[in-house]
């Protein structure tokens, strides 16, 4: 399993393997894709488990004989694995190790410097989930390596707000 793996191997060591052996299956001419998908994982370990990193979230449980909501704390201990896949062939091109409390955010850049890398600038559109939002980060995928980007909103979101106006608009300049 992956846990067996991170027990036998450094971080830095199952980055290298796998981006090595993208490399090699992009030689071959394996990797077609043009449409990617950034996709979080969160590996749950024990705290027993070196280089590990802990998150603590609130959870709403309902009472069924009383029906009051119980809020209680989840304290979990892990990783979490990021990568760049194709949507079509699944195909991982880039991958990131980091501590399952760390944001998506901080690792989206350099997730694509590394698909880069191994494959090429074959990706064209990059679907992202909204713990990708970052304006700045947007504007690098966008406006630096040319990547279209696709991110569903949610209805409370101003964007989400600011493009009904627009469809609704009867301006025929927008």
């Amino acid at each position: 399993t992956l846990a067996d793996a991170l027990e036998k191997f450094s971080v830095k060591e199952i980055e290298k393997i796998l981006n090595e052996s993208v490399k090699i299956l992009n030689e071959g001419k394996f990797i077609n894709d043009d449409i990617y998908i950034c996709d979080p994982t969160d590996i749950e370990t024990t705290k027993k488990c070196k280089g590990c990193g802990r998150k603590t979230v609130e959870e709403e449980h309902l009472n069924k004989k009383t029906g009051e909501i119980i809020k209680t704390q989840k304290t979990t201990y892990g990783f979490k694995l990021l990568v760049i896949r194709g949507v079509k062939s699944g195909i991982v091109v880039s991958a990131k190790f980091a501590k399952i409390q760390e944001s998506e955010k901080n690792y989206t850049l350099c997730l694509i410097k590394q698909a880069e890398e191994n494959i090429g600038k074959k990706i064209k559109v990059l679907l992202l989930d909204r713990g990708f939002i970052d304006g700045i980060t947007l504007w690098e995928i966008k406006h630096h390596f040319k990547i279209d980007f696709v991110i569903p909103a949610m209805t409370t979101m101003d964007i989400t707000k600011d493009a009904r106006g627009l469809r609704n608009s009867s301006d025929e300049n927008i």
